[in-house]
């Protein structure tokens, strides 16, 4: 995977151990958020992965109705936990 410096410089340190991560989203909505993460050796201005977990470019496709509804209701849950959580260590 072609790795491109925010500042336009060359990267530098072919051979060394490198770690990439980024974010997917699906469009329109910006509904769907997937991270992924590289890991491998730095060679010639990219990444040579040898761990990935999900996928760069992956296609994500909006959520359907009971999809969105779901994941309203598990990010509110998760949401409840934490400020329970959160009172408790106050």
């Amino acid at each position: 995977m072609p790795l491109r410096p925010i500042g336009g410089n060359q990267l530098h340190g072919d051979g060394t151990d490198a770690l990439v991560f980024g974010h997917d989203y699906s469009i329109p909505d910006l509904e769907r958020w997937e991270t992924w993460e590289l890991a491998g050796t730095l060679r010639d201005g990219g990444i040579v992965p040898d761990h990935r977990r999900g996928a760069p470019d992956a296609e994500l496709a909006p959520l359907g109705l009971w999809q969105r509804i779901r994941a309203q209701h598990r990010l509110a849950s998760r949401c409840k936990r934490g400020i329970v959580a959160a009172d408790k260590h106050r």
